[in-house]
């Protein structure tokens, strides 16, 4: 019953943003009152759904608050997304965690980034390995 309770709120959560009229993520002003423990118990229960689109939207929920909060710690979250990385169900997942974890990892890599207002997950994930392939092979988007 809480399971369903929980996961429930987490759905709620991930979709409540997904009208043409409203924003996929909430701005940075939305969190600045955030339970982060809160949200990371939502999510981690999200990140072990069976359906692969809750997960990776939940990986770039994730993703955004990471970009927004770099310090902030999230320990269990981490280690589920470095987890994902490497047994998702499908390659979309582990190359999303994977993204992800790099964000965790080396939040100093995306500062640009923190600063993005991104239309939608695929626009944050294209944001996120555009800048991790610019820094792993020194490519230059100015080009």
């Amino acid at each position: 019953m809480k399971t369903n309770l929980l996961l429930s709120i987490t759905l709620m959560l991930l979709f409540v943003n997904t009208g043409n009229a409203q924003k996929y993520f909430p701005d940075y002003a939305s969190y600045q009152h955030t339970d982060f423990n809160r949200v990371a118990k939502v999510y981690l229960i999200a990140l072990q759904s069976e359906n692969e689109g809750v997960v990776t939207s939940t990986l770039a929920h994730i993703g955004r608050i990471k970009l927004y909060f770099p310090k902030q710690q999230f320990p269990e979250l981490e280690a589920k997304i470095i987890e994902l990385s490497t047994t998702g169900q499908t390659s979309n997942i582990r190359y999303r965690a994977f993204l992800v974890y790099s964000l965790f990892n080396s939040p100093s890599i995306f500062m640009n980034e923190s600063l993005t207002e991104f239309e939608d997950s695929e626009a944050l994930f294209a944001a996120l390995a555009g800048r991790l392939g610019e820094t792993t092979f020194g490519l230059n988007s100015s080009r």
